[in-house]
């Protein structure tokens, strides 16, 4: 195996309560919307592309401030959660401790930019992590960016043996549970 690739949002941490905190920071201060984002409803989004997500949160507004305010709401998060950091769920420090020393971690998401580099810094789980992608860099859904990785072959100075296999894809379970487990929905955030 030429290393594991990991999703973020209901597999590593839970961030709903400062991205909700941040998305109506956002939408407050950007909008005379008279919406408030719940839990509830960003728990409905994870998952989603970054566009899927802005087409659902605002559908009645014309795509041009959709994207607008979409990306607002993307930088606030990013953002608040340097100040105010989502939680690692148990084990996933200790896990991708151990695993680090015995084959490459990656992380796809379908995030926007800086997303996954704000959870490796608060964290400190980037000193564990090889490289990262997210829908923000790629514009794909995480679900083809990993079935393309996975059918080009590592270079060759990055395998561990010339007979490694492709990555295997750890994601979010369909109930959000936290678990690291095999995803069956690979095109979650």
């Amino acid at each position: 195996m030429d290393g594991i690739i990991f999703d973020v949002d209901g597999t590593l941490w839970d961030s709903t309560d400062s991205v909700v905190e941040s998305w109506n920071m956002a939408i407050r201060e950007n909008s005379d919307l008279d919406f408030i984002v719940t839990n509830e409803f960003l728990s409905t989004l994870f998952g989603k592309t970054m566009d899927d997500i802005c087409n659902l949160l605002f559908p009645t507004l014309e795509k041009e401030e959709r994207l607008r305010l979409g990306a607002l709401c993307f930088e606030y998060e990013n953002k608040h959660l340097e100040t105010r950091p989502g939680t690692l769920y148990p084990g996933v420090r200790e896990t991708f401790e151990r695993l680090s020393k015995k084959t490459r971690l990656y992380i796809v998401s379908n995030c926007q930019c800086g997303y996954i580099e704000v959870m490796l810094k608060t964290t400190g789980l980037g000193k564990y992590v090889t490289d990262t992608l997210c829908f923000g860099q790629t514009q794909t859904s995480k679900g083809r960016t990993i079935r393309t990785r996975r059918a080009t072959p590592m270079p060759a100075r990055r395998r561990k043996s010339p007979s490694s296999s492709p990555p295997t894809a750890l994601g979010t379970s369909p109930t959000r549970n936290g678990a690291l487990t095999p995803s069956r929905n690979s095109d979650k955030r």
